[in-house]
């Protein structure tokens, strides 16, 4: 299957599925934000985030899991799968008991986010609830991964889209300023876990996989740490670029602060899921390629999935730029407004670091992704010190900023260069590449924009049209220039 089949046989999908979860999240939040107040709403931010952190417990097995289990699906080797598959559960069955022991730590220090408006024993509720159920999700891990391997990414698509109906349906019937942080919990935990088991249930079916004690192997299991740990290690620097600022803000600004910020990171977050939606598939598919020995069309997939992913970076993030600020203050209120002042260095930062999601893909499916854990660390750091500096004399501005600045040295400097030297690509290639996404798509889009600014008025059809006119000025451009290339192939 060539690179563009794959793309429209296992992207459109997961895309449909991250525009339902986006479209029921943005009805959510308002509900949740009017019920909770600003403050309890910001401290529910806090606590989810420090739930997140759960999933570094992991260690990089379900990762570990897919990469190996596509090799030897390439290979049509069974027996290995199934070997993969007991040494990835065994490593999964640890980390639930690990990060149930967490749980209980979490439980003692609760108190450490009490504020004067929540009781401490409300919050621990709330923590418990949905550490224990972020605990027990570890176990359904291996067979997620074996679903990845399989590339059966329709399937998961349509799971995430299931559980993000339930979760949002759950939430609007059943909220009220009494049980909101709690409800947030046991509902967003028990969607995870029900996501979970069908992941089980579907892997199973498929009669590979299977978990046997006997063919449980020491050294593979070392082997899948080896490999996850790296993953880990990106996974602490993306933690601390996209999670950190939540409490430098709220060491500097409070609570209420952190709410405004947040709606700017929660586009972020759509922003990185719609990416990851499309481009996140890479992983299985350049393990398979690595596996039978195709170099040079591994080299051209990367770079025909590079000029997609910037693309598409570039016109989410143009309209998260031009029309944000009036979305939001439609959405939420003109109290939320300035959380467009972050949104703007947010987003310019994000459209570099998500337009590189296909190297991503390249270095983890070939095993040579230590260097982007490196990366993905130092950046973090980086992002984490340079945020401290610049809180407390420009406030959450200058957290994004911050993020911005560090996203341009990494992910357009030092992540290509390697990227490019590993797949054994010239690095004017990635300098052409973004000349070119410049050229034939920002400078159209920018002009669009400034000639429509103002003319069909504000309010959610007019700017949902004025986002539609930019798609189709982008579709238009790429389409046309993919008939161009074949042509002239």
């Amino acid at each position: 299957m060539g690179t563009s089949g794959y793309f429209a046989r296992n992207s459109v999908i997961r895309i449909v599925s991250f525009a339902v979860g986006v479209g029921f999240a943005l009805f959510v939040t308002p509900v949740v934000v009017g019920t909770l107040g600003k403050t309890n709403y910001g401290v529910w931010v806090l606590v989810s985030s420090v739930a997140c952190y759960f999933l570094l417990l992991e260690g990089g097995v379900m990762q570990a899991v897919s990469r190996h289990a596509a090799a030897a699906l390439a290979r049509d080797d069974r027996h290995e799968v199934d070997r993969v598959c007991t040494a990835g559960f065994a490593l999964h069955a640890l980390s639930c008991g690990l990060a149930l022991c967490v749980t209980g730590g979490l439980a003692l220090f609760a108190g450490v986010f009490a504020s004067d408006q929540l009781p401490v024993e409300r919050l621990r509720q709330c923590l418990v609830i949905y550490s224990v159920c972020l605990s027990l999700f570890f176990l359904f891990r291996t067979h997620t991964g074996l679903l990845m391997a399989e590339m059966r990414w329709t399937l998961i698509a349509v799971l995430a889209m299931l559980r993000s109906a339930f979760t949002s349906l759950a939430v609007l019937l059943m909220i009220t300023p009494e049980n909101g942080l709690w409800l947030l919990a046991a509902v967003n935990g028990g969607g995870f876990l029900l996501e979970g088991a069908a992941c089980l249930l579907f892997a199973r079916r498929s009669g590979r996989g299977r978990v046997r004690v006997a063919l449980f192997d020491a050294a593979l299991a070392r082997e899948l740490l080896g490999y996850g740990w790296a993953f880990t290690v990106t996974q602490l620097g993306e933690s601390m670029r996209y999670r950190s600022q939540n409490y430098i803000i709220a060491l500097f600004s409070g609570v209420r602060e952190v709410a405004v910020f947040s709606i700017a990171m929660q586009f972020i977050g759509y922003f990185l899921s719609l990416m990851q939606s499309a481009f996140g598939i890479m992983v299985p598919y350049f393990s398979r390629m690595q596996a039978r020995g195709d170099r040079d069309d591994t080299a051209g997939s990367l770079l025909f999935a590079l000029r997609l992913s910037y693309v598409t970076a570039s016109f989410i993030g143009l309209c998260l730029i031009f029309y944000g600020q009036e979305f939001i203050v439609l959405w939420l209120g003109p109290g939320f407004a300035e959380a467009h002042d972050a949104l703007v260095p947010l987003t310019i930062g994000a459209v570099f670091s998500l337009g590189m999601l296909p190297a991503d893909g390249y270095l983890l499916g070939t095993a040579r992704h230590r260097m982007l854990a490196r990366c993905a660390m130092a950046e973090g750091v980086s992002i984490v010190l340079l945020s401290l500096a610049l809180a407390g004399p420009f406030g959450m501005e200058g957290v994004a900023w911050a993020y911005c600045g560090v996203a341009l040295v990494f992910r357009a400097g030092v992540v290509p260069w390697f990227v490019f030297t590993q797949a054994g690509l010239p690095l004017l290639a990635y300098a052409r590449l973004l000349a070119e996404v410049a050229v034939t798509h920002v400078a159209p889009q920018v002009l669009l924009y400034l000639i429509m600014r103002g003319t069909l008025g504000t309010g959610y059809l007019q700017l949902a049209l004025l986002a539609g006119m930019q798609g189709v000025l982008a579709v238009g451009i790429q389409s046309s220039l993919l008939r161009f290339t074949r042509g002239a192939a």
